[in-house]
């Protein structure tokens, strides 16, 4: 080889070798390349909490299945825009949104809450409702002792004063 082809490998590696890493260190940093746009774009996500297990599509697109503990969702990595989100499980109501996703931003549902439909299920829910319910703030015990209005001894009416 000669010194000049030496030379010339030497400088396309480097050139190679700036390219790459400034790619590299714009993925790093969130950055997407929009062909549409035909540039770099900032992205976003997208993070979502259910309280079952559910799918999750984006813009009809199935992206996964809620996570087995916390029963959490992320989508990363979206380039700004509008999307559909649905949260679907069989047996139970869906849950839709029109989310706006921004650069640098996470659109954050912490608390997606998709009910049963019909079913055992339902009872389920229910019954947990009762529990949960009667922990926080008992019921009131109605006794049968109680006295018909019709009783109650009747008080004295406030008195107006004559302006004289």
């Amino acid at each position: 080889m000669t010194k000049n082809t030496k030379r010339l490998f030497f400088y396309v590696a480097v050139a190679v070798f700036l390219i790459l890493s400034y790619i590299i260190i714009l993925y790093a940093q969130g950055y997407k390349y929009s062909f549409s746009d035909s540039r770099f774009q900032r992205t976003g996500a997208i993070s979502m909490k259910v309280n079952v297990g559910a799918k999750i599509f984006l813009d009809d697109e199935i992206q996964g299945d809620t996570s087995f503990f916390g029963s959490s969702y992320s989508i990363d990595r979206l380039l700004p825009g509008n999307y559909k989100l649905t949260v679907k499980k069989d047996g139970y109501s869906s849950w839709q949104k029109k989310v706006t996703v921004e650069g640098g931003f996470v659109a954050d549902f912490p608390e997606i809450m998709i009910l049963p439909e019909d079913g055992e299920e339902e009872q389920k829910l229910f019954e947990e409702v009762n529990i949960l319910f009667k922990e926080l703030a008992p019921f009131p015990i109605l006794k049968s002792e109680l006295t018909p209005l019709d009783s109650l001894k009747k008080t004295s009416s406030p008195t107006t004063l004559d302006e004289g």
